[in-house]
């Protein structure tokens, strides 16, 4: 009885074994791959923990040593605002906002590493001059505001490498996050919308230095 459950467990081992080597098996060799998606919000982020957040992902097989190149391009989207009171003494407000992209294959990141796909600081100074006077010949300490918004959506592109990846199913990873900082009466969000990662696997010159080092 006891032999009969052992040659169970072993039967039951061969299997899930079997099963994971033919779904690695299933996935077919390929020279390229891509992916698409339509739209993707990135929340905001603290600035000293900001957190990445995956907005594609895609597999791909190689049948020997390979290289990898990603075209990774992205709509990125920034929205800043300034407000600065009119003032005797002046007033100053500044906004930042920052994406951030990387790619992992597996679990090493891709050269050149973190990219800014884009990034904005908007700085509003106002000043009131002490000499301005009321027609009652007193100073004017508030005479309203100035308030700048500024929304912006452009699509940017960059080419990302990883040499030397050995044969097997790989995951490509796209991640990205948003840093925003803002002082005073202002604010800053940032999002990535529409968007498509292209894989292709290549043979580079033997030795290739790809890393440039003025």
């Amino acid at each position: 009885m006891k032999k009969f459950g052992l040659s169970l467990v072993l039967v039951a081992a061969l299997v899930v074994m079997a099963g994971a080597a033919w779904a690695q098996d299933s996935q077919p060799s390929a020279k390229a791959t891509a992916i698409i998606n339509k739209l993707y919000a990135i929340p905001m982020t603290d600035v000293d923990s900001p957190d990445w957040v995956t907005v594609h992902s895609q597999k791909i097989k190689t049948s020997n040593a390979k290289d990898l190149f990603m075209d990774v391009a992205l709509q990125c989207g920034i929205y800043t605002r300034t407000k600065s009171e009119l003032k005797v003494g002046g007033d100053s407000f500044s906004a930042t906002g920052q994406i951030e992209v990387r790619v992992l294959v597996d679990t090493g990141m891709a050269e050149p590493g973190i990219v800014v796909y884009d990034k904005r600081v908007q700085t509003l100074n106002t000043e009131l001059y002490t000499a301005l006077m009321t027609s009652a010949g007193l100073p004017i300490s508030n005479i309203g505001y100035v308030e700048l918004i500024l929304e912006t959506l452009q699509a940017h592109a960059f080419n990302f490498v990883m040499v030397d990846v050995g044969p097997g199913v790989h995951t490509i990873t796209v991640q990205a996050r948003v840093i925003s900082t803002a002082s005073g009466n202002a604010t800053a969000m940032a999002a990535v919308g529409m968007g498509s990662t292209a894989i292709e696997s290549v043979r580079m010159i033997k030795d290739e230095e790809i890393l440039y080092v003025p």
